[in-house]
């Protein structure tokens, strides 16, 4: 039985090894890569596209950049942050992504130069020094919208971008937010969802959302990146509220409540207090009085 367990346990322990060293494996970019020449202008198409081929192959480890949910367990970065951004330029990151390392695949063979570029761009559109050319997706070409699925509390969205020729295309891979309207402004609700080729998103309504008494609730939608999309947005009014119990103060037993509201302890200390005071006035009053009488 010895004979048995004692190969199992040094494939386990070296299979430990193995993992430890690719999670903590450093990279060696060689030189000709960090002065790598890019082979077109970045322009804002480009990082558009690349920001589809990202969602596809990437946020599933790396998470969308700049945002923080990279899963740090199999050590992949978050590309957005300043940090990596200072340390890797276009050609050192177009390396990394091309040749992988451990957890890190390689996608060689997995895309093309092109699809590989456009990704590298829009990983790098998040330096600031990083310059990028083009024009941006206009605001009043993309539209947004969204239907409701009341058994479930779901909200679909669907944006769309309509082109020159004026004919509508869904929009991929683009950030939707939720809120709630609220007298000082709009209320977040739930993360950003991202659509998909369709240029749909699904997003499940939290629940104890509070609404008026009735349960209404404004739900507003609008896409994330405004500099891109412009403020367009959809609102929709919905009984998913939890429903508000408003009581009226005046109403209460309070000390300025019309007739039996208000409390009877309070309002006898009220007269008590009152009464006493006047009191006092009446005395002092009256001992004045009498002192001017005895000087006469």
């Amino acid at each position: 039985m010895k004979h048995i367990l004692k190969p199992r346990k040094t494939t386990f322990i070296f299979i430990l090894l193995i993992l430890s060293f690719s999670v903590n494996a450093q990279w060696n970019i060689p030189d000709y890569a960090k002065n790598t020449k890019l082979p077109t202008e970045p322009t804002y198409k480009l990082t558009e596209t690349g920001k589809q081929l990202f969602i596809k192959n990437c946020i599933q480890c790396h998470g969308l950049p700049g945002e923080g949910k990279n899963n740090t367990a199999i050590n992949a970065p978050d590309l957005g942050t300043a940090d990596y951004q200072s340390k890797h330029n276009a050609g050192q990151f177009y390396y990394q992504f091309n040749e992988g390392m451990g957890f890190m695949p390689s996608f060689k063979d997995k895309l093309n130069k092109d699809d590989k570029w456009s990704i590298t761009f829009y990983v790098k559109s998040f330096d600031k020094g990083f310059k990028i050319t083009g024009e941006k997706i206009k605001a009043e070409n993309c539209v947004i919208d969204f239907k409701t699925e009341d058994s479930a509390r779901t909200l679909i969205a669907t944006a769309n971008i309509i082109d020159k020729n004026g004919i509508s295309k869904p929009a991929e891979g683009v950030e939707i937010n939720f809120f709630v309207k609220r007298i000082f402004g709009n209320l977040p609700i739930g993360e950003t969802v991202i659509t998909d080729q369709n240029g749909t998103a699904v997003f499940k309504f939290p629940d104890n959302i509070p609404g008026d008494e009735n349960g209404k609730i404004k739900i507003i939608a609008k896409f994330k990146d405004s500099d891109a999309y412009g403020t367009a947005m959809k609102s929709a009014e919905l009984n998913w509220g939890t429903h508000l119990h408003f009581v009226n103060p005046v109403l209460e037993r309070t000390l300025w409540g019309p007739n039996n509201r208000v409390p009877l302890w309070l309002l006898l200390s009220f007269l008590i207090v009152t009464g006493s005071v006047w009191l006092t006035i009446f005395y002092v009053v009256f001992q004045i009085t009498q002192i001017k009488k005895a000087g006469k």
